[in-house]
């Protein structure tokens, strides 16, 4: 995942349900051995705020060139 990418939290949706899409707009932080406390910093479609998600919980749909 790096700055661009179009990803989506599968398991998660909103109303009506289909999965929120959201930026990567900050780059991975905690790149150490432990995936599970790395986290990226993600911009929501509808959201006004960058929230920095488990890099694990997300699924890239489409990648920055």
């Amino acid at each position: 995942m790096q700055v661009g990418d179009l990803v989506i939290m599968p398991g998660c949706s909103i109303v009506p349900p289909k999965p929120a899409v959201g930026v990567i707009v900050k780059p991975r932080v905690n790149k150490g051995k432990n995936r599970r406390t790395a986290r990226i910093g993600v911009l929501w479609s509808g959201s006004e705020t960058v929230e920095m998600e488990p890099c694990h919980w997300l699924e890239v749909i489409s990648e920055s060139r």
